[in-house]
């Protein structure tokens, strides 16, 4: 091969590659987040919790001074190309891959994801599956557990469907972030629990009380409160366990006499025993037995 040749051999390929990358940018992404809203900052806007949200390219609004600035350092300045308004506003577009990346960099821990079977899915045939309102039944969830309950109803009912093998794939990465969420709000509520008991909080916020609701995990001054309550009912009914074992031995009416006479009976017999025992007299020892007076002892002789 020539020099030329493999030039353009490579200069194919890089731009190949090139435009597989761009491509891969601008593909439409899905994304779900099961237990906070999240901020897409570059574009002063949120994306809804509990909802599988595809993310195409998007406009970020832009002002004529910072398309200016962009010709200074030596970018294309087309102001058409912008379509400024009157106030001197146009927008370019971000492609999906960086505000994605974004996302999943903020609030991957939480659970975030980007539903990998859904890339690059043509916006007709996402409208056509209507996977959210199947999914989701137009409700919104507040715990794991309402979550994992829903995913495995679903999966009952479209088992054996033409859509089953899609959406089997979906649930199955919507069940690993709910997993995923489950596991950093116990670990948070955890960590709250403890901070309140420390004094590092005062009170727990609103946002406390979801990760609490999530996670299934009692705020501690929930189940202090719970004792308390438990310890006054428990105060407020003695009087009446009281009463009520009062009432119990009326019931019964025993003869408190008979039970005294015995016991008296009882400690007599048993004084009597040890008297007895004390005032026996002791019985002499015996003495050994001697050989008579006078008598010899006998020897043996052979």
């Amino acid at each position: 091969m020539d020099q030329f040749t493999a030039v353009a051999t490579a200069r194919a390929d890089a731009l190949q590659r090139k435009i597989e990358r761009q491509i891969n940018q601008a593909s439409i992404r899905c994304v779900f987040a099961p237990l906070f809203d999240m901020i897409v900052e570059s574009l002063s806007t949120t994306i809804s919790k509990g909802t599988i949200v595809p993310i195409s390219e998007q406009g970020q609004p832009v002002g004529e001074v910072y398309l200016l600035s962009l010709a200074r350092e030596g970018e294309t300045f087309d102001p058409t190309q912008y379509d400024l308004n009157q106030y001197g506003i146009g927008e370019i577009p971000i492609n999906p891959a960086p505000i994605v990346d974004a996302l999943l960099s903020q609030y991957g821990a939480q659970g975030a994801i980007q539903v990998k079977s859904l890339f690059n899915l043509d916006v007709e045939r996402w409208l056509g599956y209507g996977m959210n309102e199947i999914i989701f039944d137009g409700k919104e969830y507040q715990t794991a557990a309402e979550y994992l309950n829903r995913f495995k109803i679903v999966k009952d009912g479209i088992a054996g469907s033409q859509v089953a093998q899609v959406f089997n794939h979906v649930l199955t990465e919507l069940e690993g972030s709910v997993n995923m969420a489950l596991a950093w709000a116990k670990a948070k509520a955890e960590w709250s629990n403890q901070a309140l008991k420390s004094g590092d909080l005062k009170k727990f916020s609103p946002y406390e009380a979801k990760v609490f609701k999530f996670s299934g995990v009692t705020p501690i001054d929930e189940a202090m409160n719970q004792v308390a309550l438990n310890q006054a009912a428990l105060a407020n009914s003695l009087p009446g366990v009281v009463e009520g074992l009062k009432e119990a031995a009326i019931e019964s009416k025993p003869d408190y006499g008979q039970i005294g006479a015995a016991i008296a009976a009882g400690v007599k017999e048993g004084i009597k025993e040890v008297m007895a025992a004390v005032q026996q007299p002791a019985q002499p020892a015996k003495e050994k037995e001697s050989a008579p007076s006078g008598a010899k002892p006998k020897t043996n002789r052979n």
